[in-house]
């Protein structure tokens, strides 16, 4: 059957993009694989299958990427579902996990941050490690900020930001993904940021390794699929601990995360083996 992986015109070299060693498996089967640019103009119906992988500047062009995504799912099956991809191109949905109970960071959304308010936050005990303002449409850090001062925050264009207390075990023990295909559990991996830096990213300078979570890692992430009501067939789901350890859900990538196939010798089989019960 053929499948097409969505891409898109200027993909960073210094992250990882390791889906090659799942597509070798299902090349191997028999089937065909063509990797697209998203924005460009393709005869969705020919394929059997479009899987949304590095579309990296999506949010640059949020309402062409909705538009995109609704004609290949009027003519073929998308991966993961239209109405699971709208939902998560919003980082809003933080707040709709933690309403549902998922133990999520605290978040307070505004359209607009004024240096006022970053003045009274840093005063708030809930802020003593510092704050953490983003973009709630954005990947890969941009936009992001880390503020210990009222002096390191720069003005922010009117839109909708996320702003957070600055997390330090991040700095300690790192940032943990799990990977899950249908709803199992397949991999997982630690970002450990360098020195001095808060961000996880690997073209930020963070160690990559694999990692065995514990059980109660586990249990947390997979709320993700017990208690959403949207379908997913592929996620990473990004945890931080608290202050006392506990995991909470930083973010939930359905679009487009980086799988990380190449840090288990069992990740490309899973992802694999996900595409081709979606082509039965």
């Amino acid at each position: 059957m053929k499948i097409a992986s969505l891409t898109c015109k200027e993909v960073n070299p210094d992250t990882t993009v390791d889906d090659y060693l799942a597509f070798e498996l299902l090349r191997a089967q028999g089937h065909s694989i063509d990797e697209l640019i998203w924005d460009s103009p393709q005869n969705w119906e020919e394929y059997d299958l479009v899987i949304v992988r590095t579309t990296w500047d999506y949010m640059e062009k949020l309402e062409l990427f909705h538009k995109v995504l609704a004609e290949i799912d009027s003519k073929t099956k998308l991966i993961n579902p239209l109405e699971t991809l709208i939902w998560n191109s919003n980082k809003k949905y933080l707040l709709e996990l933690g309403e549902i109970g998922i133990p999520t960071i605290p978040s307070l959304l505004c359209e607009k941050i004024e240096r006022s308010e970053i003045t009274t936050l840093l005063s708030d005990p809930k802020y003593s490690d510092g704050i953490v303002i983003k973009p709630c449409v954005g990947a890969s850090s941009i936009g992001i900020q880390f503020i210990k001062d009222v002096s390191d925050f720069k003005e922010v264009q009117k839109g909708e930001w996320f702003i957070q207390p600055l997390q330090p075990k991040i700095q300690e023990v790192g940032e943990h993904s799990l990977f899950f295909f249908e709803g199992k559990f397949s991999h997982a991996i630690c970002k450990l940021p360098r020195q001095g830096e808060f961000r996880c990213q690997e073209e930020y300078g963070s160690n990559i390794s694999n990692w065995s979570p514990t059980i109660e890692a586990v249990q947390v992430a997979s709320r993700v699929f017990t208690e959403l009501k949207y379908p997913i067939n592929y996620a990473r789901v990004d945890l931080l601990q608290d202050n006392n350890g506990n995991y909470q859900v930083i973010e939930v990538e359905l679009i487009e995360p980086c799988l990380y196939l190449s840090t288990s010798t069992n990740a490309p089989g899973n992802y694999a083996e996900m595409i081709s019960g979606l082509l039965k």
